[in-house]
């Protein structure tokens, strides 16, 4: 056994037959001998004869081990890295103005199954309408305090009902970003107009 110790150098990269068996034995110290300490042939065939391929490492208990490790801090990098489902999903969170951890403790949800514990825009929504003002029917009564004068909410009432419709349902995925914590102004209300003309 001795002598196979001293004859597996897991640094060597002739000994791989891929490029990932090279990382995967590099990183994870690959010491031929399995879980029985049995020695471990390699199994490579063709160009590769005399080489280790993948399936030969995963016998080896150093590499499981490794791969365990990974996989637990992966885990923990999906949950820290991924806090949303999208890029307009993120932007339309720094619009509300409040950390992630504010989000959390607000209670706010987390439904992404792509990105698994991510925030997704219908998330997003629900945290909007949960918690503003609003209680029960009120939403419109909370939504008008947050037009930035009387003249920029005068302009969506305006509007036929149906386009109302459509102008609020822009607002309220885009919100502007002013000092007095309103959500739209001339900005927001021109582009949610031309959203209006897009249907």
């Amino acid at each position: 056994m001795a002598s196979l110790t001293t004859a597996i150098n897991y640094m060597d990269p002739t000994i791989y037959g891929s490029k990932q068996a090279i990382l995967l034995g590099m990183q994870g110290k690959f010491s031929g001998f399995d879980e029985e300490e049995n020695e471990i042939k390699p199994s490579g065939k063709g160009r590769n004869k005399g080489k280790f391929l993948l399936g030969d490492l995963k016998k080896c208990p150093a590499i499981k081990k490794w791969i365990e490790e990974q996989e637990d801090s992966n885990d923990d990098e999906v949950k820290e890295k991924k806090d949303f489902a999208s890029v307009k999903t993120k932007e339309a969170f720094d619009k509300l103005g409040i950390s992630v951890e504010e989000y959390d403790q607000k209670g706010g949800n987390r439904s992404g199954i792509k990105t698994p514990n991510s925030i997704t825009m219908k998330d997003i929504k629900e945290f909007i309408k949960d918690n503003g003002d609003s209680n029960n029917n009120n939403e419109d009564v909370d939504e008008d305090k947050m037009f930035t004068t009387k003249k920029m909410k005068a302009r969506i009432d305006e509007l036929g009902p149906r386009s109302k419709e459509i102008a609020m349902g822009y607002l309220r995925n885009n919100h502007g970003t002013y000092k007095s914590k309103k959500w739209w102004g001339k900005k927001e209300i021109d582009a949610a107009i031309k959203e209006i003309n897009k249907q």
